[in-house]
């Protein structure tokens, strides 16, 4: 198990060398996947309720998740009208660690984008 803790807090540090451990992929296929699984199949108007969502929306994601992929937030960024989509080419499940400095900028962006208002809301 150190060894495990080990080689992922390593991966922190070097993000163009992530890789998933045993453990990471056991977790994913045993307690998760089934319900990812079941949330990619788009069937019926499966999003629809995405729509309403108004808040403004981060969407952040790393293209090789193994966990969450790429086509998820993809739709998530489609069908959610305020949604920003943030993804990381070189990135697994641990974008957001992987590259926290990248991260932290644009997120603060676009925590300071949402706060002020926009023109359209100073016309109307």
């Amino acid at each position: 198990m150190k060894s495990v803790a080990t080689a992922s807090a390593s991966n922190i540090t070097a993000p163009t060398q992530f890789i998933e451990t045993p453990l990471e992929t056991y977790a994913y296929r045993r307690f998760g996947g089934a319900a990812f699984r079941a949330w990619e199949k788009v069937e019926g108007d499966r999003f629809h309720k995405l729509r309403n969502i108004t808040q403004p929306c981060l969407i952040v994601n790393g293209v090789l998740d193994a966990m969450i992929p790429i086509h998820n937030s993809y739709a998530l960024a489609e069908h959610i009208p305020n949604a920003m989509l943030l993804t990381y080419s070189d990135a697994g499940h641990g974008s957001l660690f992987q590259y926290h400095e990248s991260f932290v900028q644009h997120a603060s962006l676009f925590l300071d984008a949402i706060a002020k208002p926009s023109i359209n809301t100073i016309v109307q």
